[in-house]
Formats: C-alpha cells, sequence, structure tokens
C-alpha cells in the first residue's frame, strides 16, 4: 500500500500488521518489493494490490473515461510475469449502512510471445482501464481520490523531469 497521510489509514494499516497472517508492503519500501509479491503468489498466497493509484515509476497513461489518465502497471506486469489472474474486487457502501463487495471475471494476461512485450501491457492495461469505468460507472459517488486523476500525463512528467 501506499503510506497515506490520514491518521486514520495509518492506525488501521498498523493494527492489520498485527496480525500474523496479513503482511502489509509499503510501497517503495524496497527495490526488491516485486519480487517479493512474485514469490508470495507462488507460495499461493493472495496479494492484493489498488490498481487505481499510480505511484512510482511503473505507471502508463491510458484511455480512462475519455481522457488519458496514469495508472499503474505494477498488478499487470505482476500478473504477466507469474501466469496469477487478477480478480477484480471492490467495496461499495451500499443501504443500511452495509457494504457490498463486488467481485469481477478474473483476468488474465498472458506473457506470450505473439505481440512485443510494451505492446501486451498496453493491451492489458487497456483492459484494466475498462474494467475500473465499469465499477467506478456503476458507483460514481464511491470512487474518492485526493489527487488530479487527469493531471498531466506520464510523457509530459517525464518531459518535464528531463528539463
Amino acid at each position: 500500500m501506499l503510506s497515506e497521510d490520514s491518521s486514520d489509514v495509518t492506525r488501521y494499516a498498523d493494527e492489520a500488521r498485527d496480525n500474523p497472517n496479513l503482511k502489509v508492503h509499503q510501497m517503495g519500501s524496497t527495490p526488491l518489493l516485486g519480487v517479493e509479491l512474485m514469490l508470495a503468489l507462488k507460495r499461493g498466497e493472495i496479494v492484493a494490490v489498488q490498481a487505481d493509484r499510480p505511484a512510482g515509476q511503473n505507471v502508463m497513461s491510458v484511455p480512462f473515461f475519455g481522457a488519458s489518465a496514469p495508472l499503474p502497471t505494477g498488478p499487470v506486469e505482476l500478473a504477466m510475469a507469474t501466469g496469477a489472474p487478477i480478480l477484480p474486487v471492490f467495496v461499495a457502501f451500499d443501504r443500511g449502512d452495509r457494504y457490498r463487495v463486488v467481485t469481477l471475471e478474473p483476468m488474465r494476461f498472458e506473457a506470450g510471445a505473439e505481440a512485443a512485450p510494451g505492446e501486451r501491457l498496453r493491451a492489458a492495461m487497456g483492459q484494466m482501464a475498462t474494467t475500473l469505468e465499469t465499477v467506478i460507472s456503476r458507483f460514481p459517488d464511491q470512487w474518492f481520490n485526493f489527487y488530479d486523476v487527469w493531471g498531466p500525463t506520464v510523457a509530459a512528467q517525464e518531459e518535464a523531469s528531463r528539463a
């Protein structure tokens, strides 16, 4: 997970870390995080990651609700590298102060040889964006981001950093 500024979120994450069956990794805590997550999947463990919150260098701009927006490539790259499916899971607030867990069909991204790796990643990221759009469209009042989702594109950010 990405480190949060909110004390409530930090407190929740700290409490979760006390559970011996749950391991919470902080984004950027180690350059080997991807390897650790791959090994966890190979052991048959469940790895949960956010697919709508870009952070770090593994980000790709894709069409998202009609405009280009950066999304993290890590979940898709991890699935492609391990063969593990991505099970899209969303939690929506429901009537009567209840929560509804929404799951979609598993997404599989094969690391095949029929297309260049960049093309496979771009196609898979487009599928990920479409999946996010599907659920966000169902619950538009429940998707919160405290940053400009459609801010500068990744290409513009890279160009600005080279300048």
